[in-house]
């Protein structure tokens, strides 16, 4: 499998495959030690979500170590709070709206025309391309390790097959766009103190696959070895009084029948105007050439950015102190219970003969104890109850980790104070909260912006092609997706809805109700046009609007139809089925052309056709309306 497509393909000149591969292998080492330190972190914040929570960072050995109590019948328990705040936040993320526009490059109806075929390409690539899983991933890594990437390439095996009728009639398939999720020990940047992609001159990819894999996309065949890399294991973890339970661990393992495939990426310089890029494993130059755009074609996602660090910052870090605060008092608590059920004594000396036994076994319920009445009488020992300070040291610890992680007790757990009633209250603290998670939900929708670029330049490079992708029915043609690089000018992205997070449902709708009370989206004649109307449906979640966006799509589809043979100077006639407003709203935006004033200059005549269809159009809009206006009681 080709996974991009260079801009042109030339050797080595002047390098050898030994200095290329010497020069990539030195590179990798260099950037995983300067790494280390960053790894270890992660490692620490993926133990503490999976629940191995007794291990913390060695700085002079540059390891993770687990750590014992300090006496052998002391409670470790793990009350594991931060696995259940990141999947809080990452559902709630979940109800982010990630459909996007392209705008056009100017007002011409031509580049109008292009923008809609750019937006259902990006529309497109989410249904095909398995977009809500993959962006669930990258959300989860991001919010593990502090950053994630998403890696969009060209597959020249995938998209539809057409007959070489030039080559025996084979079959060539077009290819076709495919993105993935990186995790952060996947990339290798030239610097982790350069912040941003754009920044690195350099970026190293490097992936653990098997032989069999290679052989597959590159149809080579590699040397076999066995691999480290990292893995989530089983270990012991949770302990206390004769018992040792299991947890899982981010841990090594030896991938068999593996070799390690790199991607290196240098960004365009004055040697090289196009950049370079080298696929290779550590014994073989798989691919050598230029950068598939003019761009890395990474994008990247970092849950809190770091001031002069590459790599982002998860919110594990802050959680991790307050984890180890809360598991401590708990277990404190624990402890307490289990001396008071183990029912301590207070024996004299000598009162008792067997005092060993006395000590493994304790005393059972129905055991008789002798002792000497001499030396006196064992007797329980009395304790202390347990301080209150205690319990509301542990409510404490967990209102302050909902704090950190950015929520409310009533956006953790759903439950809300009780002498907070007020319908308006609540509603307000959901917002606030929505609020707090807006940036992190900010720095996903720049992500996916970001990726979608991305997406739209590796469509324009390989769409010397013609490629047609039918999304409807056999007679409209504007629902079958006919596109070529061409039509690709613009890369102003924008999402259809602004950050969810900010405004609740609830809210929206109400502002939207107001503004409709104070007649703030009525046009000229009092009413809410139906463009408008579409949009408001669609904010507001409710009626059946799918429906009237389909029907309106297919008026104003029927009508950019009839502007191509208008144009040509073919008299049309109104059907009675059209819908005037909006058929008169696309022959108007036709006459608003640059090309239309040519043509009404050079050739009026022609241009008369469109003229005289505009008038039709609103003389049987004007007749209806006046027959709509008799017929009301």
């Amino acid at each position: 499998m080709k996974l991009f497509k260079f801009k042109e393909k030339t050797p080595p000149r002047g390098e050898y495959r030994e200095d290329i591969l010497a020069m990539i292998e030195e590179e990798c080492y260099r950037r995983h030690e300067e790494r280390r330190p960053l790894e270890l972190r992660w490692m620490l914040c993926t133990d503490f979500y999976n629940g191995h929570q007794y291990r913390d960072i060695n700085p002079y050995r540059g390891e993770l170590e687990d750590y014992d109590p300090p006496y052998d019948y002391m409670e470790r328990g793990v009350y594991n709070r931060i696995a259940p705040l990141i999947e809080t936040r990452i559902a709630n993320f979940k109800s982010l709206d990630f459909s996007m526009a392209v705008q056009p490059a100017t007002s011409e109806l031509s580049d109008y025309e292009k923008s809609i075929v750019a937006t259902r390409l990006l529309s497109q690539t989410q249904y095909k391309c398995d977009f809500l899983s993959k962006k669930d991933s990258l959300v989860l890594w991001s919010e593990l390790c502090g950053t994630a990437f998403m890696l969009s390439w060209w597959d020249s095996e995938k998209g539809d097959a057409v007959r070489d009728v030039f080559n025996d009639d084979k079959l060539l398939t077009l290819g076709d766009l495919d993105f993935g999720v990186l995790t952060p020990y996947e990339v290798l940047p030239e610097s982790i103190y350069k912040e941003g992609l754009y920044d690195q001159s350099s970026i190293i990819i490097e992936q653990v696959v098997s032989v069999n894999e290679v052989n597959r996309r590159f149809g080579v065949r590699v040397k076999a070895r066995d691999v480290d890399t990292y893995a989530i294991i089983p270990t012991a973890g949770t302990s206390g009084l004769s018992y040792v339970g299991s947890t899982f661990s981010v841990g090594l393992r030896k991938a068999e029948n593996s070799t390690l495939l790199r991607t290196y990426m240098e960004k365009p310089s004055a040697r090289h105007p196009s950049g370079r890029m080298f696929i290779a494993t550590p014994d073989r130059i798989l691919y050598y050439g230029t950068m598939p755009i003019d761009e890395y074609p990474l994008s990247m996602l970092c849950c809190k950015k770091s001031a002069g660090m590459f790599f982002g910052k998860s919110i594990i870090e802050d959680l991790i102190p307050l984890q180890r605060a809360y598991n401590g008092v708990k277990n404190k608590i624990h402890d307490y219970v289990r001396t008071l059920a183990l029912n301590p004594l207070l024996v004299p000396e000598g009162a008792v003969d067997d005092i060993d036994e006395l000590a493994v076994n304790g005393v059972a319920p129905g055991d008789i104890v002798e002792y000497d009445p001499e030396r006196g009488e064992p007797k329980p020992m009395q304790t202390q109850s347990l301080p209150t300070g205690v319990f509301d040291e542990c409510e404490n610890l967990s209102r302050e980790m909902e704090y950190v992680a950015g929520l409310s007790h009533l956006g953790a757990t759903g439950n809300h104070s009780a002498s907070l009633t007020s319908a308006t209250a609540i509603e307000r603290l959901r917002e606030i909260d929505g609020m707090r998670l807006a940036l992190t939900g900010d720095a996903i929708r720049v992500a996916i912006l970001s990726a979608a670029k991305i997406w739209l330049k590796l469509y324009k490079e390989h769409g010397n092609i013609t490629h047609i992708e039918r999304l409807s029915g056999e007679f409209d043609k504007s629902a079958t997706l006919v596109w070529c690089g061409e039509d690709i000018n613009s890369y102003d992205i924008v999402f259809e809805s602004e950050n969810s997070l900010l405004h609740s449902d609830d809210t929206r709708i109400a502002a939207i109700k107001s503004g409709i009370e104070m007649g703030l989206f009525n046009g000229d004649d009092g009413k809410i046009p139906r463009f408008v109307r579409k949009k408001l449906l669609g904010k507001m979640h409710l009626g059946d609007f799918m429906r009237t966006l389909g029907e309106d799509e297919l008026q104003s589809a029927a009508a950019r139809r009839e502007n191509g043979e208008l144009l040509c100077g073919k008299t049309l006639d109104v059907s009675s089925f059209d819908d005037h407003e909006l058929h008169i709203a696309e022959h108007r935006r036709a006459a608003l052309e640059h090309s239309y004033f040519i043509l009404k200059r050079e050739d009026p005549k022609k241009a008369a056709a469109l003229e005289m269809h505009i008038a039709a159009h609103e003389k049987k809009g004007q007749t209806q309306n006046g027959r709509n206006e008799n017929t009301k009681p």
